[in-house]
């Protein structure tokens, strides 16, 4: 790329290659674009010498939704017809209901039968909403007998049904505290914790449990929230390279509240 890139390149290049119309959905077209297209357009376009790294620009301005080897390499133009198709999951009593009675868990054929499949959506549409909800942090997935198995953080219980199990020393912890407690930083903790550890952890709404193979060590992250928004995350670790363990959790923690926006007192 250019070192100046200027906004008529800018207007242009999105114009050309990232053309997701903002009017209804039925008018709508170059929803997806695989990235070798995007290449061969950039290339047509001129004026831009790295297509990846101005591929990133548009992603980091918001213009497209891209991530390295996702969605079988395609750029996905029109992010509002993804949304829109995710967001009706909480936007449905029903499915709501359904998803809250089964503690956040749930197969591809449930949101067939009960959102997307009424909705028109094909099964190649499906397959990419959900890509978008795991690489979202949305929810994670894990490999159950009876096939991939999705969990929505959102819809978990509040607290660990099985808590009165949990052995592990809550003297050896660390409190991160946040004047703001953002939502989301618990659930993108618990949908990270489960993209590795899957079926092995325990996972619930203010909390995840899980062991660390690296560092045979156990981890557990719990919040707590107060009025204002104000709270806490709590770290507790045991065996193994423990103290690594605690570190390795104290940085994952901080470096997602930075993301959000947010960082923990001291």
């Amino acid at each position: 790329m250019n070192n100046t890139l200027d906004s008529e390149t800018v207007g242009r290049t999105v114009s050309q290659t990232a053309t997701a119309a903002t009017g209804p959905p039925t008018e709508r077209q170059n929803r997806l674009m695989p990235l070798a297209r995007f290449e061969a357009e950039c290339a047509r376009i001129g004026n831009i010498s790295d297509p990846r790294l101005f591929l990133q620009f548009l992603r980091n301005a918001g213009e497209v939704f891209w991530r390295e080897g996702c969605f079988d390499n395609q750029i996905i133009l029109d992010q509002a017809w993804v949304l829109e198709a995710v967001y009706t999951i909480f936007n449905r009593e029903n499915c709501v209901t359904i998803l809250t009675q089964a503690a956040g868990r749930f197969g591809a054929a449930l949101l067939d039968a009960v959102v997307w499949g009424p909705a028109g959506y094909s099964p190649a549409d499906q397959k990419l909403f959900l890509e978008f909800m795991v690489s979202s942090g949305i929810c994670f997935a894990i490999r159950a007998a009876s096939g991939m198995l999705y969990i929505a953080p959102d819809f978990l219980p509040a607290d660990d049904v099985d808590q009165p199990t949990v052995t592990i020393d809550r003297s050896a912890t660390r409190c991160l505290q946040f004047d703001s407690l953002p939502p989301l930083l618990m659930r993108n903790l618990i949908s990270r914790v489960g993209n590795e550890a899957g079926a092995h952890g325990r996972y619930w709404r203010n909390g995840v449990h899980f062991f660390d193979s690296k560092l045979g060590s156990r981890v557990l992250i719990e919040q707590s929230c107060s009025h204002q928004w104000r709270g806490e995350i709590r770290i507790s670790t045991e065996g193994g390279d423990a103290q690594k363990a605690m570190e390795a959790a104290i940085t994952a923690v901080v470096a997602e509240a930075q993301r959000l926006g947010v960082s923990p007192k001291g």
